[in-house]
Order: structure tokens, then sequence, then C-alpha cells
């Protein structure tokens, strides 16, 4: 089967430099994403994320367009390699936020999880950032839901 992408958006009632600022600052990214454990996220050799089953990611920027697009490799130990975008569009109110994930060989469980990231990330530019412990309540639902019928 040939590789496809997952595609999940998120609006949310900041500018676009506040979501930049939380897809760049380790200390941000830590609040809905992972934990920056090597490395710094930008332009250069990369880094790696600890996410909170304890597994590591490795990245490298792919595309770094302040304030529109980043984009970013993803790695898993013993996982194919695949690749992340976000980008920022401004709204009236706001700004979209859209991930693609893209290079899966199965797109639902990926869907699932970046849609429960991005109520993370919103959470978080609310300033209300939700516990990581509870990260994987909903995604046996959302899994669902991303199911083809």
């Amino acid at each position: 089967m040939a590789p496809r992408a997952a595609v999940v958006h998120v609006d949310v009632d900041v500018e676009p430099e506040a979501v930049w600022s939380a897809l760049t600052r380790p200390v941000e990214l830590s609040t809905w994403l992972a934990r920056v454990v090597e490395g710094a996220p930008g332009p250069g050799p990369g880094y790696s994320l600890e996410h909170d089953s304890g597994v590591r990611t490795r990245h490298v920027v792919r595309r770094w367009e302040r304030r529109s697009r980043l984009t970013i490799s993803w790695e898993v130990p013993d996982q194919p390699k695949t690749t992340v975008g976000f980008d920022m569009e401004v709204l009236e109110e706001g700004s979209r936020v859209t991930v693609r994930h893209e290079d899966l060989t199965d797109p639902v469980e990926q869907a699932a999880t970046w849609h429960r990231r991005l109520e993370y990330l919103a959470a978080h530019l609310a300033g209300q950032d939700l516990p990581m412990d509870q990260f994987w309540a909903t995604h046996d639902e959302l899994v669902a839901a991303y199911s083809p019928s």
C-alpha cells in the first residue's frame, strides 16, 4: 500500500507568532508535545524529543519559515522515517494550525494522535496546559472517529 498522510487542524485565538513560539521553544514544546532532550529546535543538526511514554524521536528541520511553515523529519526507533509539517494561517480572529504527517502506511492512528496533540497545543496557547498523564485517555475514541466507516 502506498504511503499516505494524516492531516488535522485546529483554530486558536492567537497570532501565528505565538503558535511559532509553541512549535520551536523547548519550554513550550514540553507542555503539549514532548521534552527536548538533545539539540535545539531550529535549523541545524537536529534535536531529539522524549515523549511521555519514554519514546525518543529524532528530528531535523527541513523548512523553517517563521510564523508560516515548519517542516521536520520524524524518526521513531525501528519505524520508517516520516515527515511532519506545521502550517500557520492567519484568520480573521486568530490562527489556523494544520499538521500534515506524511509517508505513513496507516494514517488513522497518527490522525488521532495529532488531533489530541492539537487539543493540547490549543489549551497551552489559551494558558490552560492539560496534564500529560491524561493524553491517551480519549485516544481509542479518536482512532474510531478517524477510521473509515
